[in-house]
């Protein structure tokens, strides 16, 4: 499990003031700072849902595994059938993420834009992303 912290401080005149962001981890016995949370791509998101197995679940765009690292997940593709097309743009928009008892999955429930020329869509969704071991 990770806590995201930033402190800031305060305004100089017009200048903006710096933010420094803290990741500590918990291991199971105690907390570690991960160094280079500044950089992480994984902080530009809040914490959706925690994993079964540890992890973090930033929305969408990105998971945290228990051993630290910040990866992109993929979630399935709507496939080009019926009224959408292959050429068809695809974005996923997902309300509520939560962790599958007893499993590593999550399952989101949302809705899918299809851009497409001539017939765009929006259908419903439910999606699953299992994260990967190790």
């Amino acid at each position: 499990m990770g806590v995201r912290l930033a402190h800031l401080q305060p305004r100089r005149g017009r200048e903006r003031a710096p933010v420094e962001h803290i990741l500590l981890r918990w291991d199971g016995s105690r907390r570690h700072e991960q160094k280079d949370a500044d950089n992480d791509p994984c902080l530009s998101r809040g914490i959706v849902t925690h994993g079964r197995d540890g992890g973090l679940l930033f929305g969408v765009g990105r998971y945290r595994s228990p051993e630290g690292r910040c990866v992109r997940p993929t979630w399935p593709r709507l496939p080009a059938e019926g009224e959408v097309t292959a050429k068809g743009e695809r974005q996923l928009w997902l309300g509520p993420i939560v962790p599958v008892p007893v499993t590593r999955k999550f399952v989101g429930a949302g809705k899918v834009y299809v851009m497409q020329s001539g017939n765009p869509l929006t259908l419903p969704a439910v999606a699953t992303y299992e994260p990967p071991k190790g």
